[in-house]
């Protein structure tokens, strides 16, 4: 899925000229060696974390088997959502994903805050969680890394491989996020099999359609599952070719996560029936432990200390891209666009990623800020069907792909995103405010002292 050989930058379409960094950018200096498969792997990995080993049985405890209907509803949302990113990004030549399309549509600094929640709110403080359970999970199987020391050298030691791996290449960070992609969906795909035998009508359909309060509250939860695709859009300036690359990648990737979240949850509820919301430390090993005996409950366990670990990976890939085009555009410190003259990465921006993470993960204490800050990611969600609609007016985007629909698409987006929207709490708003507040100060000190454009 990652070409051996090297491949010449692409050109950027005319319509992005104006919008693009100029030859001589750092941006020109990475090289285009990504193409769609390598992109619908990483998305899958993005979303499909550590979560989906635990998530069946908190949705079955507040929808019980009906649980199917939230998955589709929040499959919806996302395939909506996706189609607006593959818009803007087969136009979009350059790094930053979700930061470069924002600051194209609403101007430097809504990009720059938009940026913000995704690197910095969300990528930063998730993978820190991320990789303190998977220290926690690993010093449950080996004593000696409970040990204060230990810990801090695992975590030290697994950043140290993941940001070494991305600084080598685009494609040797690829190549590492994909094997641990293809590893972890693994059991999952063996769970899904095995389990094949108890499958029922009532845990395929659900038995009815669920109240509209329920189904709601059971979506809310689901949907945050589902974040963190938009990730891997953000090395734009490293895909063969956008226009082709992208619209296939980031769909086909989103249909993998969505039909592999609902044939694992079916699975689940098949074997376990209404035992399933009971188990709310390990549901899936305790449906392998059932089709597969104690070995398959092992495999489950392991398979998700895997997936920690390529979650993290797979965003050391792709976040550090956002800082890098930040730093381009001189939001960020200049020394964050510097680009290795050999490997051709962004390698201060994996670095520092890698070191924010690693520290947040040290110290500890983060989990509720990543939890709080996906406020922020519907933010940016909305933001970004509404994009379409910018760019349209704009004339931009000939020649891209265009989502069908005329304008159905961004505007359903934008309903069913505000839909969950109306959901998130005041504390969450808060929590997503004082970011916002944090961030407008950094770019106002930042375009004072001459720095952002």
């Amino acid at each position: 899925m990652v070409p051996q050989r090297r491949v010449s930058p692409v050109p950027a379409p005319p319509e992005a000229a104006a919008v693009l960094p100029p030859a001589v950018s750092p941006d020109s200096q990475l090289r285009r060696v990504l193409g769609p498969g390598t992109l619908a792997l990483t998305a899958m990995n993005l979303s499909i974390g550590s979560g989906i080993f635990a998530l069946p049985a908190a949705v079955a405890a507040v929808i019980g088997a009906q649980a199917v209907y939230a998955y589709l509803a929040c499959g919806t949302v996302l395939i909506l959502v996706l189609l607006c990113y593959a818009e803007l990004g087969s136009t979009t030549t350059r790094s930053g994903g979700g930061y470069a399309y924002l600051a194209r549509a609403y101007g430097p600094y809504w990009g720059f805050v938009a940026g913000v929640l995704l690197w910095f709110g969300f990528g930063v403080m998730a993978n820190a969680a991320i990789a303190a359970a998977l220290a926690d999970s690993v010093a449950s199987v080996v004593p000696l890394f409970r040990a204060p020391w230990a810990r801090a050298a695992l975590l030290v030691g697994f950043f140290t491989v993941a940001v070494g791996v991305n600084v080598r290449g685009a494609q040797a960070g690829a190549r590492l996020a994909v094997a641990l992609t293809v590893l972890k969906l693994l059991p999952l795909a063996a769970l899904v099999v095995a389990s094949l035998p108890h499958w029922t009508v009532e845990a395929v359909t659900g038995g009815g359609v669920p109240p509209l309060a329920t189904l709601g509250e059971a979506s809310l939860l689901l949907f945050f599952a589902f974040t963190g695709v938009e990730a891997s859009l953000a090395t734009g300036a490293e895909f063969r070719n956008v226009r082709r690359d992208v619209p296939r990648g980031i769909l086909l990737g989103g249909a993998g996560i969505v039909c592999t979240y609902l044939l694992v949850h079916v699975a689940a509820q098949s074997v376990l029936g209404a035992g399933l919301a009971a188990q709310t430390g390990a549901p899936l090993a305790a449906a392998a432990a059932v089709v597969l005996g104690a070995a398959g409950r092992s495999l489950l366990l392991a398979g998700g200390a895997v997936s920690m670990g390529a979650a993290v990976a797979g965003d050391m890939l792709a976040t550090p891209r956002a800082l890098f085009a930040n730093a381009v555009d001189g939001h960020l410190p200049a020394a964050l666009a510097r680009v290795h003259p050999r490997f051709a990465t962004p390698w201060v921006s994996i670095v520092t990623y890698g070191v924010l993470a690693c520290g947040a993960a040290l110290v500890g204490g983060f989990a509720l800020l990543a939890t709080l800050a996906s406020a922020g990611l519907l933010v940016v969600y909305f933001a970004t069907c509404a994009a379409v609609l910018v760019e349209r007016r704009r004339g931009r985007g000939a020649g891209g792909f265009r989502t069908p629909g005329g304008a159905a698409v961004p505007l359903l987006g934008m309903a069913a995103v505000g839909a969950l929207l109306v959901n998130v709490s005041p504390r969450e708003w808060l929590s997503l405010g004082a970011l916002v507040v944090v961030a407008s100060a950094f770019y106002a000190v930042r375009r004072r002292a001459g720095g952002a454009g």
